[in-house]
């Protein structure tokens, strides 16, 4: 086995099985808000319509689910200790939510006429 100190030592640089179990989980709630940021615009867009440009309180509610969601991703890849810097990850996947919302919008609206 070794000594005390060489097991802490693996022990210390190791996945933990509740580590990855919070990084699948985290990952799972930014998937689950854009989803979920998607479906919300596509209602709302379906019921009242989808202009060229969105209205404050649309914008904001996708800015906030992708700020939430590049958290959440960020989070799960600090707990699985991945090699990628989270500040680029982390802008691409709210860009992604800005995207997933704006598509949403665009097929809702097409279905209100």
């Amino acid at each position: 086995m070794g000594v005390d100190g060489e097991r802490l030592a693996e022990a210390s640089g190791a996945r933990t099985l509740a580590s990855l179990v919070a990084a699948v989980a985290c990952a799972g709630i930014a998937l689950s808000l854009t989803v979920a940021a998607g479906v919300i615009t596509f209602g709302l867009s379906q019921s009242y319509g989808f202009g060229a440009g969105w209205d404050r309180s649309a914008f904001m509610m996708t800015g906030a689910a992708g700020v939430l969601a590049g958290a959440a991703l960020g989070a799960a890849i600090r707990l699985a200790r991945l090699r990628l810097r989270a500040l680029p990850v982390m802008a691409g996947w709210a860009a992604l939510v800005f995207a997933v919302g704006y598509i949403a919008g665009v097929a809702g609206n097409g279905l209100n006429h």
